[in-house]
């Protein structure tokens, strides 16, 4: 039997996700959470958030929670990895699926769906932008939400957010960077490696932009790198190249220049690049010229380059006064 969850509990989980526990609010989201009758319920949780990207590893005591909660983001994925217990979700007209431990699921909208945890269960949640995805290649599903299988990086990647939230990582804004980078990595990888999301021929052209992701990764702090010559190292056509990421609403021009741009503001803020000249970043980042370097960094940031430079280290003088 299940019966309705206390309104300490929902206030707590409120709290938790950094909300605040409003009667109204309250008392919404308890209709649509429930307990098994005479057993205590306990949440917890570890959180971070490293740019974009939300993560979480949770621990909870059995719950149901029924459709209708309006606790879903518009653009924003969660995609969850399951290390202890089992998750089943269903809605109105599908039959329910498992999401055992080891397991992997892609939500687009909470509230859509049934989540039943019959029993003690542990897991991971990435919460990232759906566009960050699409921009690698990445299509979702809208009607699937279980990976099919037990995905090989699921652990991989349930791991390193494990110890990502830990309150005994010490972030830094280069570290905080590489973290959401990797964790972006991971989950497209995840993807990619599941049968459920094989490409189709369509999928295949804009699966393309992951591939031109990596060599720009890779080859962007060449000043010589250009659309054309990413297509070359590809294989493919300029043409084709362009194509793809006119799909995705971006330009391979534009991609290059975001990669540049973020380069620049890991040397901008690394402790060991602080005496470096905006003329030397721009030169190691690939730019042109400084002029380049600071039109492409203030439509990134909203700031200059010397701005960007400065907040950073009246940030770290903070947090050195308050440790």
């Amino acid at each position: 039997m299940w019966e309705p969850i206390p309104s300490w509990a929902v206030k707590q989980i409120l709290r938790d996700y950094g909300g605040e526990p409003h009667p109204d609010r309250v008392a919404e989201i308890g209709r649509h959470l429930w307990v098994p009758s005479g057993r205590p319920f306990h949440y917890s949780d570890h959180k971070r958030t490293v740019g974009e990207v939300s993560l979480m590893e949770t621990d909870q005591s059995a719950f149901r929670s029924t459709t209708g909660r309006d606790v879903s983001e518009d653009g924003i994925l969660s995609i969850g990895v399951v290390t202890s217990g089992q998750t089943q979700m269903g809605r109105s007209g599908r039959t329910a699926e498992v999401v055992p431990t080891g397991g992997a699921y892609v939500l687009r909208s909470w509230t859509e769906w049934t989540v039943e945890m019959s029993d003690e269960t542990r897991g991971t949640v990435v919460r990232i932008p759906e566009h960050r995805l699409r921009e690698r290649g990445i299509r979702v599903h809208p009607d699937r939400v279980r990976l099919d299988g037990a995905p090989s990086l699921a652990g991989p990647l349930s791991s390193f957010v494990s110890s990502v939230v830990r309150p005994s990582w010490q972030s830094t804004a280069v570290g905080e960077d590489v973290v959401e980078r990797a964790v972006e990595d991971l989950v497209v990888g995840m993807l990619l490696e599941t049968s459920g999301y094989a490409m189709d021929s369509e999928e295949l052209r804009t699966g393309l932009c992951a591939r031109a992701a990596g060599v720009i990764s890779r080859e962007h702090r060449s000043g010589d790198l250009t659309p054309a010559m990413v297509a070359t190292l590809l294989g493919v056509s300029l043409r084709h190249l362009q194509r793809a990421h006119e799909q995705n609403g971006v330009t391979i021009a534009a991609v290059i220049a975001a990669e540049r741009t973020r380069s620049a503001a890991l040397l901008l803020v690394a402790p060991g690049a602080m005496t470096l000249t905006l003329s030397e970043i721009a030169r190691r980042c690939g730019f042109g010229s400084t002029f380049e370097l600071r039109n492409q960094f203030r439509s990134a940031y909203g700031v200059l380059p010397s701005q960007y430079r400065a907040d950073a280290a009246l940030a770290s003088e903070g947090r050195a006064l308050t440790s």
